[in-house]
């Protein structure tokens, strides 16, 4: 049974004050998150980051906004429905650029007849738009005055805003694990968003702290029972955890990755499991090895402090028998090699402060944290980044845009850490001669077995392409180590700047 709850209901009156809320938002929220529960909208979710919980910091999020507006544009009672049901597309699968559009869909159906007809497609607007690139509404076939527009606009913008502030939940480095201010739309939200990281910080310590109420167990900080099983593991005895930075579920349950399939993933090494919980972006915190200890290897300045200051790692001990070996079609499993697809119901917890238990695990020589921010390693980052980008294949029959959302997420980290214009200009060649192989490949099938690739059999599709993509940008070097292919890598980058050259030519003509 998943123990679902509100937890802001738990905040002291101090805590709400120090976030500009009152009483009355609390007993808001309360009733809303009750209504979540009562409804199932979020309980049967497999999407863990968008969750009844995010949904909760969502919603107060937007009283946070409305309490410093006081703008009579604002009708409560539409956007909080809008900000309790805006992730319901989530709930029911579909994708991250589809859900707003399902979810409006479904809002609809559950809807009918309990308001007005005028709310429904108000609140379904709101919960449609807040998934949209777009931030203004297209109201060329709906019939509203000019005030009515100006207040939804308005809602829409709060609500937008106040799922951004909630980025913080995300273990992604700047740019993509953060909100970034310049794209906020209200005043009252960039106002807010220098203590999002205090409230995610006091929402999880509220979970643990009622976790160990519920269980009379020392949960937080319990380095002793992390000793014992890390001691265990070095002993030769097999257990099974799984790491999140969630700081409380009570159950686990099977979710995609990239193994064909869905499954929950469990590791017999506790410190291995806190690496692949804290750092999910091998390209950006790539696991190496220190002195014979595991490592994890910064190459962007600030960039563990920025994913992991406000967060708890929380490791748990699963049932061994629920878990079968499981051998990965094309990568590795995330932590060991461990699955189960059925749900798993933890056997016990812990938790901690990230920060604080990277910098213990690192002090008493148990994994090493090697700091090595060279444009050079930052380049080879970007350059892995690709086969993730080459992963959007699987996705291409159902969702045409998914490479193109992907670049953007390269591109997008590129331009953060980088000034350099030419790195950009280097890999938007690669990325186009990526595109080509992509097409050739897919042409090449249609014509010799007549019928395109299945995309998502990664035997068929994912896996020649990846190593095309490893013949053409790694080579060996002479002490036999796989080394980027400089030579074709710079050619690409020259070919690319005489095409511009030409195409320049001619437009000048």
């Amino acid at each position: 049974m998943i123990k679902e709850q509100s937890y802001i209901e738990l905040f002291s009156d101090e805590m709400l004050f120090k976030y500009g809320l009152n009483s009355r938002d609390k007993d808001i929220i309360s009733f809303l998150v009750k209504k979540s529960i009562d409804e199932k909208l979020y309980t049967n979710t497999k999407d863990y980051q968008h969750n009844l919980k995010h949904v909760e910091r969502v919603i107060a999020y937007a009283r946070m906004i409305i309490n410093r507006m006081n703008n009579p544009l604002i009708n409560e009672e539409i956007i909080m429905y809008a900000a309790l049901y805006h992730d319901i597309g989530k709930t029911i699968g579909a994708s991250n650029q589809e859900h707003g559009i399902v979810g409006a869909t479904e809002f609809k159906k559950i809807m009918q007849g309990k308001l007005d007809d005028k709310s429904i497609e108000i609140i379904s607007i709101l919960i449609y738009q807040h998934a949209s690139e777009s931030d203004l509404i297209n109201f060329e076939n709906v019939n509203y005055i000019d005030e009515e527009r100006q207040s939804i606009q308005l809602m829409s913008d709060i609500l937008k805003d106040a799922d951004a502030l909630d980025r913080n939940r995300l273990n992604y480095p700047a740019p993509i694990g953060t909100c970034d201010i310049n794209k906020l739309r209200t005043t009252e939200a960039k106002e807010i968003l220098g203590i999002t990281d205090s409230l995610y910080n006091d929402y999880c310590s509220t979970i643990i702290s009622q976790r160990e109420k519920e269980t009379g167990k020392k949960i937080l900080d319990n380095y002793e029972l992390l000793e014992q099983w890390i001691e265990e593991f070095n002993n030769g005895e097999t257990n099974m955890f799984h790491a999140s930075l969630d700081p409380s579920v009570d159950i686990l349950r099977p979710t995609e990755s990239t193994q064909k399939g869905a499954y929950v993933y469990a590791g017999i090494s506790p410190i291995n499991c806190v690496t692949m919980a804290s750092f999910r972006s091998s390209t950006i915190f790539p696991r190496t090895r220190e002195n014979g200890k595991r490592a994890i290897m910064e190459i962007f300045p600030d960039s563990i402090e920025q994913t992991l200051g406000s967060k708890y790692i929380t490791i748990y001990k699963l049932p061994k028998e629920k878990f079968h070996e499981y051998i990965a079609e094309a990568t590795a499993a995330p932590t060991g090699e461990w699955v189960s697809s059925e749900s798993v119901e933890p056997v016990e917890q812990i938790s901690f402060k990230a920060i604080d238990l990277l910098n213990y695990l690192k002090s008493t020589n148990q994994l090493g944290i090697i700091q090595n921010h060279s444009k050079e390693k930052q380049f080879e980052s970007y350059m892995q980044s690709f086969q993730m980008y080459l992963w959007g294949v699987k996705s291409l029959k159902e969702n045409p845009g998914v490479m193109n959302q992907k670049w953007k997420m390269i591109e997008s980290v590129i331009s953060y850490y980088s000034n350099d214009l030419k790195t950009l200009n280097i890999m938007n060649a690669i990325k186009n001669d990526l595109n080509s192989d992509i097409n050739y490949y897919i042409e090449n099938f249609v014509n010799q077995y007549g019928r395109e690739p299945d995309y998502d059999n990664e035997s068929e599709c994912l896996v020649p392409i990846l190593r095309l993509f490893e013949k053409k940008y790694y080579k060996k070097n002479e002490n036999g180590e796989r080394v980027l292919n400089y030579d074709y890598i710079y050619s690409l980058y020259e070919k690319s700047n005489e095409m511009v050259e030409e195409s320049s030519k001619k437009d000048d003509y």
